[in-house]
């Protein structure tokens, strides 16, 4: 299994422990360069006495010795510049008399390098000596000066090398940022935690300290200061390197700006600015719209004729007026287009066109609940007429119906009175009353079909609820039509559950709702099939379901199928009134259950859904 080096902790401390060493370096190198560069060292033959380190300590040491000689001209304190005790050496004179010293202490024999300034109306002339005798600050400066000098070209090339291997250890800590042994996904540290802003804040000042150690004018090339500033860098460094980590661990992480303080006040402000203006703006949809435009004008005139009158004095309070003017054509010219478009569609719908919607985009806030309005009524006409559509057609399919249903066992009486009537044999009389016999049952189970649909349409049944076992009808429904589904090629399959399920149902009615279904499945499903009945409880209900094959294709949908005189069989070859299931649905949702069909290619399931009670 290969190792992702992301997730080792030991090789990110390698890496970090690595990076502020080669920083370290880094920051010598850099010095180094710029200290040699500084005493020209990479255009001729560099000296210390060229640097600007040289030249700085020589300038504090005259304004040092003039205010001395100035406070005290014959004091003890020029016994500290002898050659034994510095390599600095200097003279005083009048500006106006640069030929006469005033004062000339320690002038070396042989001089590395001398400055003059003027203070005051005197003029200071400072030396420093060639031999560097003495042990003070610039014995410090050019001992580092010397010693580096035959490495100037070794400092560039270790500068740029450890640039190199900085930046792509660099690189691969910020890969392995966020990453964790056994972990597949960024996780955040406690500093990945705190909000970006803060983090900064402490990070700028925690560099201010360290920088503070730089000082330019507190700093001299000691050992002592030499430590402190590179701590004082390294410091600096290693605050950059956790800002850019934490920085590239946010973006992983993804809405890195969420993550801050900036962000949570702004949000915090744009919300209660918007229940501000949430509630401004529903004062004012609470008042009536002629007050509504009363405000409006009111604080459109108010602001005009303040800026009017700023307008007189200010170039700026003239563009403001502008484009208040501007903006207020504009907001009329929208709502004039708006209310053409609301004009528009108010006589689209007068003419008989429901469906033309107005586009409501960009319309004030009045004008689109207008035409929001206008768009809901153009819909609900569309509804109302589809539904009188439907209802025109369903009621004339049901006269049809009913009139074929009633006509056809009518039809066979008469013929069949009309035959007794003829003096038939015994034998053609019985047959003859047979038919009438089957006719006449059928005749007077469609008229019952009619009555019981129309109550239980009203819910003019009554219905009495009691405590109900349904698995136990389920078993008789299942013995009972047991003869009448062996005769049509079909197997009943019954499973119930062991232990009792209750519901609260009226007995009766129930049995019906399933009598329905099985009569329905004896008429219409395929033979050599099977017919599965089953209960469950599922969650706080008791589920009864009904499922067969269908001998019949059926392309037709659930919900028109239990509208009434509907069949399975389009050419209504088969008996039956196609009242079954339209019955079998009221009578369910009188007793508080429902009626659900599935159909799914061929299969046929009808699902009766009862609140269980314990």
């Amino acid at each position: 299994m290969k190792t992702d080096l992301r997730n080792s902790l030991l090789v990110k401390v390698c890496a970090l422990f690595l990076i502020s060493l080669i920083a370290a370096g880094a920051f010598f190198c850099a010095f180094g360069v710029i200290y040699l560069d500084s005493g020209g060292a990479y255009e001729k033959e560099g000296s210390y006495y060229n640097t600007e380190v040289c030249h700085s300590i020589s300038y504090e040491l005259m304004h040092t010795v003039y205010y001395q000689w100035a406070d005290d001209p014959s004091g003890s304190w020029q016994a500290a510049y002898t050659p034994e005790n510095s390599n600095f050496g200097f003279e005083i004179f009048r500006v106006d008399a640069p030929e006469t010293a005033l004062l000339r202490v320690n002038v070396p024999e042989r001089v590395g390098s001398d400055r003059t300034m003027y203070i005051d109306d005197y003029l200071v002339r400072g030396y420093v000596s060639a031999a560097m005798t003495a042990q003070d600050q610039y014995s410090y400066s050019y001992g580092l000066y010397q010693q580096l000098l035959p490495y100037n070209w070794f400092l560039i090339w270790g500068f740029i090398a450890a640039c190199v291997v900085a930046l792509a250890l660099l690189i691969f800590l910020c890969c392995a940022a966020g990453h964790r042994w056994g972990e597949t996904q960024v996780l955040p540290n406690y500093l990945d935690r705190m909000p970006l802003d803060l983090w900064l804040a402490l990070a700028i000042a925690g560099g201010a300290f360290c920088l503070a150690a730089l000082d330019p004018y507190d700093f001299a090339l000691t050992p002592f200061h030499l430590l402190l500033g590179g701590a004082g860098l390294l410091g600096v460094f290693l605050l950059t390197l956790a800002t850019i980590l934490t920085f590239a661990t946010r973006v992983k992480l993804g809405k890195w700006w969420r993550n801050t303080i900036i962000y949570k006040l702004l949000r915090l402000a744009l919300r209660m600015l918007r229940g501000i203006w949430h509630a401004l703006t529903g004062m004012l949809q609470a008042l009536p719209l002629i007050w509504q435009a009363v405000l409006l004008l009111t604080a459109f005139a108010f602001f005009q004729s303040l800026l009017s009158y700023s307008a007189q004095y200010s170039g700026m309070g003239f563009l403001l007026l502008l484009t208040l003017d501007l903006g207020a054509l504009f907001f009329v010219s929208q709502s004039a287009l708006s209310l053409r478009k609301l004009q528009e569609g108010g006589a689209r719908l007068a003419g008989g066109y429901p469906e033309y919607r107005v586009d409501t985009r960009r319309m004030p806030r009045v004008l689109r609940e207008h035409g929001e309005n206008l768009n809901s009524i153009g819909g609900g006409i569309a509804i109302a007429v589809d539904q009188r559509m439907k209802s025109e057609r369903m009621k004339t399919e049901l006269i049809t119906n009913v009139s074929h249903d009633i006509k056809t066992p009518l039809t066979s009486i008469l013929n069949y009175v009309d035959l007794l009537q003829k003096n038939p044999t015994p034998d053609e009389q019985a047959e003859y009353l047979a038919v009438l016999d089957r006719q006449a049952r059928r005749l007077k189970k469609l008229t019952e079909d009619l009555v019981e649909a129309s109550k239980a349409a009203t819910g003019n049944l009554q219905v009495t609820l009691e405590r109900t076992d349904p698995c136990e009808l389920l078993r008789q429904a299942a013995g009972e039509y047991a003869e009448r589904l062996t005769a049509g090629g079909l197997t009943p399959v019954l499973t119930v559950p062991e232990e009792e399920l209750c519901i609260l149902a009226d007995g009766r009615l129930l049995w019906r709702v399933i009598d329905n279904l099985l009569s329905n499945a004896c008429k219409y499903a395929q033979p050599g099939t099977r017919v599965y009945l089953d209960a469950r409880h599922v969650e706080e209900h008791i589920v009864l379901s009904v499922r067969n094959i269908s001998r019949q294709q059926l392309n037709i949908a659930p919900d028109e199928l239990m509208e009434r005189f509907v069949r399975g069989d389009s050419a209504r070859n088969m008996e039956g009134s196609g009242l079954g299931l339209n019955i079998a649905k009221s009578l369910t949702e009188l007793q508080g259950g429902r009626l659900e069909i599935l159909i799914d290619g061929d299969l046929f399931k009808a699902t009766l859904s009862f609140p269980s009670v314990s």
